[in-house]
């Protein structure tokens, strides 16, 4: 029978919850309940983490524009501006 809260309502997932883990079992079980727990809360957070922060780098990638190889500075000779700029990124002189 599941817990009962206030007035005979159903108690919250997390009170029964609580009662399942930590009131029925034996002292030795609840360490492995314990680790069992945190290993399973770590893991769902990776699961979900990794994948958000590799699609994250493909759309920042895919929004960076290409930089201009091609086009030295007439001043210093750098290159790598990028395709837009009008001024040397290393000594800002006119492109």
């Amino acid at each position: 029978m599941a817990p009962l809260g206030p007035a005979g309502t159903p108690a919250p997932l997390r009170h029964r919850t609580y009662v399942v883990i930590f009131r029925h079992d034996t002292p030795g079980e609840k360490r492995f309940d314990v680790a069992l727990i945190a290993a399973i809360l770590v893991l769902g957070c990776a699961i979900i983490a990794v994948p958000t922060g590799i699609v994250t780098a493909e759309i920042t990638a895919a929004r960076t524009p290409p930089r201009d190889a091609d086009r030295p500075c007439p001043s210093c000779g750098a290159v790598g501006h990028e395709r837009d700029a009008r001024f040397c990124r290393r000594c800002a002189s006119p492109l």
